[in-house]
């Protein structure tokens, strides 16, 4: 939370004026779920808070941090035939990085028979739906004429 925010009149820098403000953080703590890798639980994006968020992606780059980038693979030295090895190994790197810092992070939830994953619905259809979803309860409020 931002409070007691105040523009600093007294010191001016070029055409810009200084501003002070005090920011409140909330710490989040991240713990492992006890699911094992590709269960019937899975992240729930949609109801992280924006400081889950913040900390994931925090956490997400100290670990990529530790990614070792194959730059040996720009020079002459190293045989064509490792050249696949060590992407493999890098793209395997970063998307254990991407894995574990999910797991630490997003809560998840457990998914039941009844839910459908379509891919895309949200990119595509979900503000469709909204809309007809409101026509519809127009409709039933104004008696389904």
């Amino acid at each position: 939370m931002i409070s007691d925010i105040r523009v600093i009149n007294d010191v001016i820098v070029s055409d810009h004026r200084l501003l002070s403000l005090c920011l409140q953080c909330i710490a989040v703590q991240c713990s492992v779920p006890a699911s094992a890798p590709h269960s019937r639980y899975i992240p729930d994006w949609n109801h992280c808070a924006d400081s889950t968020l913040a900390y994931y992606g925090y956490y997400l780059d100290t670990l990529l941090q530790t990614v070792d980038v194959p730059l040996h693979i720009y020079t002459d030295s190293i045989k064509p035939a490792s050249y696949t090895t060590a992407i493999d190994k890098f793209y395997t790197d970063i998307t254990d990085c991407i894995n574990k810092a999910t797991a630490a992070c997003i809560p998840v939830y457990k998914l039941s028979k009844t839910d459908y994953n379509v891919h895309g619905w949200n990119t595509y259809v979900a503000d469709k739906h909204e809309i007809a979803r409101s026509a519809y309860l127009l409709w039933r409020e104004t008696g389904k004429r």
